[in-house]
């Protein structure tokens, strides 16, 4: 749809006609607004798998870019230069770890390793060089940072709620996340580097999983 809401206009069809349960969520846009890769779910081989697509929204026409029925592959997110998908893998009894996926190659290489533990919604910086994730290595859901191949690991937020979905601002100078640390959702911005954390919005709603939008 438009920035404004209107011109609502349906891109993937994948549950019409299918035999059982499909869904389509966790859209995410390149940075160059040509391709949106999101999460697909299904149970077509008797069990639910989730696998990582993306979709051309003026053709519609589609790529599946991991096929791992035995993993479950989610919420991606492109990388700084859109060559690349940052997702979270789990499966068996391993816990999820983050993922970058080449998009010519189709290689899939792990990014966090055990001492991450737990870590989900990565998201690349704008220039590359580091990911922020979540885990609960700590005892808690926590933001976390890292060099981009995994390394140097940080906790930015230290506390007993839990720090969610945290995305970087387009200059990669802040960064927006999702606390209950109020004892409801809310939205905070912090730097980079974790100071100066601050509440955005005041509601008794649950505000969720925020995005940065830019300047037009």
């Amino acid at each position: 749809m438009n920035a404004d809401g209107t011109d609502v206009r349906r891109l993937t069809f994948s549950a019409d006609g299918a035999s059982g349960t499909v869904i389509d969520d966790y859209a995410h846009w390149s940075s160059d607004g040509k391709s949106i890769v999101f999460q697909r779910s299904s149970d077509a081989t008797g069990k639910m798998d989730a696998d990582v697509w993306i979709i051309d929204p003026v053709t519609g026409e589609e790529r599946q870019v991991t096929d791992t029925p035995t993993n479950w592959d989610s919420t991606p997110s492109f990388t700084h230069d859109n060559n690349g998908v940052m997702f979270e893998r789990g499966g068996g009894s391993a816990g999820f770890s983050i993922y970058r996926v080449d998009l010519v190659t189709g290689e899939a290489t792990r990014i966090t390793g055990d001492d991450a533990g737990r870590a989900t919604g990565g998201k690349e910086s704008p220039d590359g060089k580091r990911i922020l994730f979540t885990s609960g290595i700590d005892g808690d859901a926590e933001v976390y940072v890292a060099e981009a191949y995994g390394g140097n690991i940080t906790n930015l937020t230290n506390n007993d709620a839990a720090d969610i979905y945290p995305h970087w601002s387009p200059d990669g100078k802040r960064i927006l996340f999702e606390t209950d640390r109020d004892g409801n959702h809310e939205i905070y911005v912090m730097n980079a580097d974790g100071t100066e954390q601050r509440r955005v919005t005041t509601d008794p709603g649950k505000d969720s999983d925020p995005h940065w939008s830019r300047a037009h």
